[in-house]
């Protein structure tokens, strides 16, 4: 990106333009992003950096780059404690690679910040399912639906369960 580019989103203290930016280009496996978030988290000094360490993280595991992801994922909660979808991505991230536990911790972390939101409790159901916690799962497969009525894969995997 060039710098003028850079110096205008920043002078007209628009930075949401470039998060929006550096994030489709991180959806969409420019490697643009790197270099946008690299900016970003250099100038950007308040809590809102911790939005271009996840958008790396997700620029990393869209090419197939677990570990960086991860890395990243890191990066962005010690950067904000209270950024929500870094919970819901690297708990996802562990959860497909089988680190059940991992996954549960980072889902109830996220869970704990916001207790209202559905895709945590189904996360932790889907990964309660996965390591045989079947009522459990059922419980806050019943919860996520509870809160979010639209989110219909909840209440079919909760009547899926037999316990």
């Amino acid at each position: 990106m060039p710098c003028f580019v850079l110096r205008y989103l920043f002078s007209c203290r628009d930075k949401e333009t470039a998060y929006n930016l550096a994030y489709e280009y991180a959806d969409t496996k420019n490697e643009k992003a790197l270099s946008l978030t690299d900016t970003l988290i250099k100038y950007d000094k308040t809590e809102t950096v911790a939005r271009a360490w996840y958008i790396k993280a997700t620029y990393y595991l869209n090419i197939g780059n677990q570990k960086e992801a991860m890395r990243y994922y890191d990066s962005s909660n010690i950067a904000d404690y209270n950024f929500l979808d870094t919970y819901l991505d690297k708990g996802q991230l562990l959860f497909g690679q089988k680190k059940y536990e991992a996954a549960l911790k980072s889902f109830a972390l996220g869970q704990k910040l916001s207790p209202a939101s559905a895709d945590f409790y189904f996360w932790v159901a889907k990964t309660q399912e996965a390591m045989g916690q079947k009522e459990d799962a059922k419980i806050n497969y019943e919860r996520a639906y509870g809160l979010d009525k639209s989110m219909t894969e909840a209440k079919q995997a909760a009547e899926k369960i037999d316990l």
